[in-house]
């Protein structure tokens, strides 16, 4: 029987994960995550974007690309990026207010 994983995407109100199941060839994989770094000055700063206590261990905690630029990366490919990268401290809620105020205030 192969082992499943779920990688969820722990970005506030990001919805992004996916399953993968070890052994399957037709593991469909929409979206890149990666790991938190295991350097602790970067890793310290995920966590506070993301909301979570910088005393937990995220080893096996990812964040989706969606919250990444491209040039974030040293090999797209290869889902390597860059040592000192942050993730954007742009949550989809805030998306929705910007649209709204911008609607609103062209009527």
């Amino acid at each position: 029987m192969p082992s499943r994983k779920k990688f969820s995407c722990k970005f506030p109100e990001c919805a992004n994960s996916y399953y993968w199941s070890k052994g399957e060839a037709n593991t469909v994989v929409n979206k890149r995550f990666y790991r938190f770094p295991k350097n602790s000055e970067i890793s310290t700063k995920w966590k506070m974007i993301c909301g979570i206590d910088i005393n937990i261990n995220c080893r096996n905690i990812y964040i989706c690309e969606d919250h990444f630029y491209k040039q974030d990366s040293v090999n797209f490919n290869k889902h390597l990026l860059n040592p000192n990268v942050i993730p954007k401290h742009i949550r989809i809620s805030d998306l929705v207010t910007v649209q709204t105020a911008a609607f609103t205030t062209s009527q």
